[in-house]
């Protein structure tokens, strides 16, 4: 009997618990939900300006492109000279490949320049290099960039802001 009681008390008990709300849990798990929730506005809200991050070495230059397309060799190198004359500002710096961004927040020096109008020039379907010349010593140097069509018609040098085209003559092999 005494044993029947006791189980009886037991299962009292566990149908008390069984009844009552885990208070515990049940903020524990209302917590968490409300933070996912905030997570995930936080991100959502956050998406453009991560997609901005992402893309916003190319994102400037593909407005250039736009305004520079479908031009001609010559026409092109003097919008690309344009262009980048908006933000234009010379400062000696190491010879790493730089964000478009960095550029137009830090500055850049010729190597800098030869290599965003070698980028975009080949992203306007253009060929494109870079070519450096240095002292006799090899401890100062220049860069520029030559870009030039598939055609093979001319080919333009854009120095920093200056642009020198030149047209091959086919009949006499020359340049003009």
């Amino acid at each position: 009997m005494e044993n029947q009681k006791g189980s009886e008390k037991f299962n009292m008990k566990s149908k008390n618990i069984k009844n009552k709300p885990n208070w515990k849990m049940i903020i524990v798990v209302l917590t968490l939900f409300s933070m996912s929730i905030v997570a995930l506005f936080q991100i959502i809200v956050s998406i453009p300006e991560i997609h901005k991050t992402l893309c916003s070495e190319g994102q400037a230059e593909i407005e250039v492109i736009e305004d520079c397309k479908n031009l001609t060799l010559e026409e092109t190198a003097y919008c690309l000279r344009d262009w980048l004359e908006g933000f234009y500002n010379y400062t000696l710096r190491k010879d790493t490949i730089k964000t478009l961004e960095d550029i137009k927040k830090n500055g850049g020096d010729c190597f800098d320049y030869a290599k965003l109008y070698e980028r975009t020039a080949k992203d306007l379907g253009f060929l494109a290099d870079t070519h450096a010349i240095y002292n006799k010593e090899n401890t100062f140097g220049h860069r520029y960039a030559i870009i030039w069509d598939d055609e093979f018609s001319g080919y333009c040098k854009l120095d920093m802001l200056s642009v020198d085209c030149f047209k091959f003559n086919r009949r006499t092999n020359e340049t003009e």
